[in-house]
C-alpha cells in the first residue's frame, strides 16, 4: 500500500504548487507610469543614449551647411525725368503740380508716372540643420526651405520631418 501512496501524494503536491504561485498578490505587477516603449532599457547600455530613434540605432550627427541663394526678379520701378526734379511747394497732395496756388476744374485726372522693368536681386540664407545618420537610415528634422510656388515667385516652406532610408 506504500507504493501506490506515493505517486498519490507526487501527483497531489504537482498540482497543488503552480496554484500557490499564483496565489501571492503582486508577483505580476503592470509597468510604472515612467516606462514607456520609447525609453532605453538602461542608461548606462550604449544603445541606451540620446533620443529613442524608431528607425535604428543612432550612429552620428551629420551637420548640413547654411546655403546662400540668388534670386533675380523682374519688377517695375518708376522712370525719373531727365529733368529737374519738382521742389516740394510745387507738388500738391494728390500728385499734380500746382504753379499759382489754383486749380482748374476742366484738368484731367494726373496720370501715373511711366515705369519701366529693372532686376531686383536678392541674396537669402537657407538655414543649416543636423541630420541624424541611422542603422536603417537617416532622419531629417523638420527645416525651411526655399519653394517657388509659380514662376517669379518665391515662399519659405517649413518642410515636415521625413527618413529616407539606405
Amino acid at each position: 500500500m506504500s507504493h501506490v501512496t506515493w505517486p498519490l501524494l507526487l501527483i497531489l503536491l504537482l498540482l497543488l504548487a503552480p496554484s500557490s504561485v499564483l496565489a501571492q498578490s503582486g508577483a505580476v505587477s503592470a509597468p510604472g507610469p515612467g516606462v514607456s516603449v520609447s525609453t532605453p532599457a538602461h542608461p548606462a547600455l550604449p544603445w541606451g543614449l540620446g533620443p529613442a530613434i524608431p528607425v535604428g540605432q543612432l550612429i552620428r550627427d551629420i551637420w548640413v551647411q547654411p546655403q546662400q541663394v540668388v534670386i533675380d526678379s523682374a519688377v517695375q520701378v518708376p522712370v525719373i525725368p531727365a529733368g529737374e526734379p519738382a521742389s516740394v511747394n510745387q507738388v500738391s497732395t494728390d500728385g499734380s503740380k500746382d504753379t499759382d496756388g489754383s486749380k482748374d476744374k476742366d484738368q484731367d485726372a494726373p496720370k501715373a508716372p511711366a515705369t519701366q522693368p529693372a532686376i531686383l536681386r536678392q541674396t537669402l540664407t537657407i538655414p543649416g540643420y543636423w541630420v541624424k545618420d541611422t542603422t536603417a537610415g537617416f532622419y531629417i528634422p523638420a527645416r525651411w526651405v526655399l519653394i517657388q510656388p509659380s514662376p517669379g515667385a518665391f515662399a519659405w516652406w517649413l518642410a515636415p520631418p521625413e527618413f529616407r532610408r539606405r
